[in-house]
């Protein structure tokens, strides 16, 4: 009886364990890298997700180290749109979007503007165009923009300022790329768009980025409309770079929590 009994329950792990491992290949994940940065800094995180049985994608974006701001923000969006694409070809029935520093905002407010997420990872966001440090060291960039699209010259570049990881900088790209990833009432307001996405949402905050963690969850996380499975959560130790990898244990228990929720389905 004991030898049956034991036979049966290591049955069941394997049915069960199998199960949930189909059910996660049948999940891609779109994975954005922050603000000047490259695939590698999210790189960890994704090998992870590969390994857990998830489909991942993690496209280089218009605001990577590389490109620059090479295309406004509506372009990244068919970036994604592409890279969603190209995941449910491997066979993805159901697409996560995450993003790390910037790519959290731009995951964000793409969520908030496009059907077809089913859950999206904030891991420690950036970019807060609306802050008022953003607006005092831009402004002027943003209204010189503003006034090179009115008079015509927004496919023409100029240097615009930047803010990267607290400190002041600056990028040459047209008016019109730069506008539209600055411009404080935009897409990239992330708690304006955060209002509006109603899927499944994860928040993580290094307990070491002193930017976003002052900021509290009381910035944007909680003005996302009441979903059960909402969750935000301080990574203890984690900077802002270091956040995505570090909050790998808690992206694994929430995306399983996700998918055999109810509500999922």
């Amino acid at each position: 009886m004991k030898r049956y009994l034991a036979s049966f329950v290591l049955f069941l792990t394997v049915v069960l364990g199998q199960s949930a491992l189909a059910a996660e290949r049948e999940i891609g994940i779109v994975l954005l890298h922050g603000k000047l940065g490259t695939q590698m800094d999210v790189q960890e995180l994704g090998d992870k997700l590969s390994a857990d049985g998830y489909l991942v994608i993690m496209p280089e974006m218009p605001w990577s180290k590389a490109r620059r701001y090479d295309r406004p923000l509506t372009e990244a969006h068919e970036e994604i749109d592409r890279a969603i694409g190209e995941l449910r070809r491997r066979g993805a029935k159901r697409i996560v979007a995450a993003g790390h520093s910037m790519g959290a905002n731009m995951t964000i407010g793409y969520a908030a503007t496009h059907d077809g997420l089913s859950a999206v990872m904030a891991l420690g966001p950036g970019q807060t165009v609306e802050a008022q440090r953003f607006r005092d060291e831009l402004g002027q960039s943003v209204s010189l923009a503003e006034k090179m699209i009115r008079d015509g010259n927004g496919n023409q570049k100029a240097v615009f300022q930047d803010l990267h990881l607290g400190k002041n900088g600056t990028v040459e790209t047209t008016a019109e790329n730069y506008y539209s990833y600055f411009y404080p009432e935009g897409l990239a307001n992330m708690p304006s768009m955060v209002a509006t996405v109603s899927i499944p949402l994860l928040w993580t905050v290094g307990t070491k980025d002193a930017n976003m963690l002052d900021r509290g969850r009381g910035y944007a996380f909680d003005l996302a409309p009441a979903n059960p499975l909402n969750h935000y959560e301080e990574v203890a130790g984690a900077d802002h770079m270091g956040t995505p990898a570090a909050s790998w244990p808690i992206v694994r228990d929430w995306l399983r929590q996700v998918i055999h929720s109810a509500s999922w389905y």
